[in-house]
């Protein structure tokens, strides 16, 4: 479950975490609370890839503890890479990801 997934993110230290709210038997939003309790809890940044229609309370439940949200319909693969990219460079420089 979430907490399964957040242990993963925390013995690998990604640059970046890439994931969907909707997933088989586990709910995004617990993963994100694991990872992110707070808006200033440590750690790799979260992106949000998703086909999910999200809600005002969602973008609320969402705000300052995520990079940013990604919708799956019509999504550009390269402009998402340089994103990416340039999230996993900021956070490098922050100094979070070393």
């Amino acid at each position: 479950g979430g907490q399964q997934a957040a242990d993963l993110v925390r013995a690998v230290a990604p640059s970046v975490v890439v994931m969907d709210l909707l997933m088989p038997q586990v709910d995004g939003f617990a993963v994100i609370d694991e990872l992110r309790p707070d808006r200033d809890s440590d750690g790799p940044p979260i992106v949000v890839l998703t086909a999910k229609s999200l809600t005002a309370q969602d973008r609320s439940r969402l705000e300052g503890r995520i990079a940013f949200v990604a919708a799956k319909a019509g999504i550009d693969l390269p402009g998402l890479a340089r994103r990416l990219a340039a999230v996993a460079a900021a956070h490098e420089r922050s100094g979070e990801g070393s």
